[in-house]
C-alpha cells in the first residue's frame, strides 16, 4: 500500500487567540485538511509540547478522528484516493453522501437553484447530461476524473460521426465541456469536494475555443455576395437577415428577434442589451448606435413599429404570450431557414459557404479596416469581458455613434434598395 499520513495538527498561522485544529492527510505529496470543530488557546510551541496538560486535552479530542481517519485509509487500501477518504470520513457532513450522486441528480439540483437560468444554456446542460446517460448510466459526480472525461469525449464524437455523417468540431464540444464544468463547480463549491481531484485546467481537460469560428468574409465574397439579387423569397429573407445584422454591429439573430418598439427611438437611435450576457452579469450595459438608413429600409420591410406599444415585438416571429422554450424553437427554426439558404447564395456565387454568424466578424473587421478604434467596436459588439471599454466607453456619444452609423453606410454603398 502507498504511504498515506494522517496527523492532527494546529492552524499555527492564525492570528487569533483561539485556533482551530485540523486533521491533515497526505497522499502523494497532496494534503488535504478537515476542520474537527476544535478551537484550542494553544501556541505553535505549546501544541507541540506533549506534556501539557491542555496540549494532552486537546489532542485526546482529537484522537478519535485521527483513529478513524486510519481505519477508512486500511479499508480503502489500494483503492485510496483523497475524494474516496473525503466521502468516508465527512459522512453526513456532505448531506448523506451528496458528493457521489448521480450527475443527473446534480443537473436537477443546479436547474432548481437557478432558475433565471437562460433556455438555450439550460439546452446545453440537459444535452451534456443526456450524453453522459447513454455513455454510462448511473455515472456520479465523483467518478469524473481526467481518463473519465476523455472517455466520455469519445463516445460523444463516435455518436456524432453516426447521427451526423461528420466530425464534431471543438466548438461544439466546447460547449459541452464548458456546461458540465459548470455542473462540476456547481457540486464542488456546494458539496466541498476535494480541489485536488479537479479534473478542468492545465495538464488536464483543456476546454478549447476554436479560432475558425471566428470568421470574416473576404472582401472578394463580400461584394460578389452584396450585389446577389436573391432567386426566391427564402434567399431574400436571409440575405436581408444577414444584412440587418451586418448593419447592426453584428446583433445576432437571438437580439434581432427580441427587439421590441421601446428598443427603437423616433431618431432611429437603437438601444439594446445583449441576451447573452443578460445572465452572466448584473450590470447590464446597453449598446447604443444609430441604425443606418438602407438597414432601417430592410428593417420596415419585416417589422411593424408602434412607438405607443413599447412592449411589443417589432418582428412577426415572437409574442408575449410565448414562453422561452417556445421562442428558443422558433429561433432556432429561423436560424436554420437563414443558414440554409445563405448556403445555396454561396453555392450560386461560387464562394465560401457561411452562416449568419459570419456578419458579426465581417462588420468588426471591416470598421477595424475603416479606421474604427478595437474599443468602440468591444462596446458596439457588447464584449463586456473588455473591462476597459466599459471603463471609459460606457457611453458613446452621439458624435461617434453617428460616425460609426457613417462607416456602414458607406459599406452598405453597394446594397440594393
Amino acid at each position: 500500500m502507498r504511504k498515506i499520513r494522517a496527523k492532527i495538527i494546529l492552524d499555527a498561522k492564525s492570528k487569533e487567540e483561539k485556533k482551530s485544529i485540523f486533521l491533515a492527510v497526505t497522499h502523494e505529496r497532496t494534503t488535504r485538511q478537515y476542520s474537527l470543530g476544535i478551537d484550542v488557546k494553544l501556541t505553535k510551541d505549546e501544541f507541540n509540547n506533549h506534556r501539557l496538560k491542555v496540549t494532552k486535552e486537546a489532542l485526546e479530542l482529537a484522537e478519535p478522528y485521527r483513529i478513524k481517519a486510519e481505519k477508512i485509509i486500511r479499508e480503502l487500501d489500494d483503492n485510496f484516493s483523497l475524494i474516496r477518504f473525503s466521502e468516508r470520513f465527512r459522512g453526513g457532513a456532505m448531506t448523506a453522501d451528496t458528493s457521489s450522486r448521480k450527475i443527473s441528480d446534480i443537473y436537477d439540483q443546479y436547474i432548481n437553484d437557478h432558475r433565471s437560468l437562460h433556455q438555450g444554456t439550460a439546452d446545453n446542460y440537459r444535452t451534456i447530461v443526456n450524453h453522459i446517460t447513454k455513455f454510462r448510466s448511473g455515472l456520479k459526480i465523483t467518478d469524473l476524473d481526467v481518463n473519465m472525461i476523455l472517455k466520455l469525449q469519445d463516445h460523444i464524437r463516435t455518436n456524432y460521426r453516426k447521427e451526423k455523417g461528420r466530425e464534431m468540431s471543438e466548438t461544439t464540444m466546447g460547449i459541452y465541456m464548458r456546461a458540465l464544468r459548470a455542473l462540476y463547480n456547481y457540486a464542488q463549491d456546494k458539496f466541498n469536494l476535494p480541489r485536488e481531484e479537479y479534473p478542468f485546467g492545465k495538464n488536464k481537460i483543456v476546454i478549447h475555443t476554436s479560432e475558425s469560428s471566428h470568421r470574416a468574409m473576404p472582401d472578394e465574397d463580400f461584394n460578389k455576395f452584396i450585389n446577389y439579387k436573391p432567386a426566391n423569397k427564402n434567399e431574400e429573407f436571409a440575405h436581408d437577415m444577414f444584412f440587418i445584422s451586418f448593419g447592426l454591429a453584428g446583433m445576432n439573430t437571438a437580439d434581432i428577434l427580441n427587439l421590441k418598439n421601446k428598443n427603437i427611438k423616433s431618431n432611429h437611435e437603437l438601444e439594446y442589451v445583449r441576451e447573452k450576457t443578460k445572465d452572466r452579469t448584473t450590470k447590464r450595459t446597453a449598446i447604443k448606435m444609430v441604425i443606418p438608413t438602407k438597414v432601417m429600409s430592410l428593417i420596415n420591410k419585416y417589422a411593424v413599429l408602434h412607438s405607443e406599444e413599447p412592449e411589443e415585438y417589432i418582428f412577426p416571429f415572437y409574442t408575449n404570450t410565448m414562453t422561452e422554450k417556445q421562442k428558443l424553437r422558433k429561433r432556432k427554426d429561423i436560424n436554420r431557414r437563414i443558414d440554409w439558404s445563405l448556403k445555396d447564395i454561396c453555392a450560386n456565387l461560387d464562394i465560401l459557404p457561411i452562416t449568419t454568424y459570419w456578419a458579426r466578424h465581417t462588420i468588426a473587421t471591416k470598421l477595424y479596416n475603416a479606421g474604427e478604434s478595437p474599443a468602440v467596436i468591444s462596446k458596439l459588439l457588447g464584449h463586456s469581458s473588455i473591462k476597459t471599454t466599459d471603463t471609459y466607453l460606457g457611453q458613446l456619444g452621439l458624435d461617434k455613434k453617428e460616425e460609426v452609423a457613417t462607416n456602414v453606410s458607406s459599406l452598405l454603398a453597394d446594397l440594393p434598395t
